[in-house]
């Protein structure tokens, strides 16, 4: 943990840190969510990323929302890059830290019925950036990963596929 929140504070003091929203233009892409039981069919999204002077995302931060049934699901996911390839990791609860620096967080949260249920924390993760269009601030990438209950055994298979992302400042 000490080693990503020195890298937390290198990225945020190179980079101008903006909050923002995100949304994804159906006209040029979409994104796909599965939390492990159900396909996301609507869902917001607020995001948080910093830039390096080159206009690269040296970190961006998604919160995707939705309500499904009676319950309120949220994905997390914090990346470190914004470059293209694959990135897969492991994480180490002993260490809190995960195998490939890229990967930030992986969390998955579920409210059923207002009473909050243990947190879904990432095990395993591959991240793929296919592109990042900084001119339009638009990021196209794939998240799989295994995410674990808290305090449980139990395990789901979550995906988010980002076309076009956009990460829209609010200035």
């Amino acid at each position: 943990m000490k080693k990503s929140n020195l890298l937390f504070t290198v990225v945020l003091s190179l980079a101008a840190f903006l909050l923002s929203s995100c949304s994804s233009d159906k006209k040029e892409g979409s994104v796909t969510i599965y939390d492990g039981k159900s396909q996301w069919s609507d869902w917001t999204c607020n995001s948080a990323f910093g830039e390096t002077e080159e206009g690269d995302l040296a970190l961006w931060h998604v919160f995707f929302h939705t309500e499904i049934d009676n319950s309120y699901r949220t994905i997390t996911l914090t990346m470190l890059t914004s470059k293209p390839g694959t990135y897969s990791g492991v994480y180490d609860e002993n260490s809190g830290k995960w195998s490939n620096e890229v990967i930030g967080s992986v969390q998955l949260t579920i409210d059923y019925d207002g009473q909050t249920y243990p947190e879904w924390l990432g095990k395993t993760a591959t991240v793929t950036i296919h592109e990042y269009d900084k001119e339009k601030r638009e990021l196209s990438a794939t998240v799989e990963a295994e995410v674990v209950k808290k305090g449980a055994s139990e395990t789901r298979n979550i995906k988010v596929e980002m076309d076009h992302l956009h990460f829209v400042s609010e200035e």
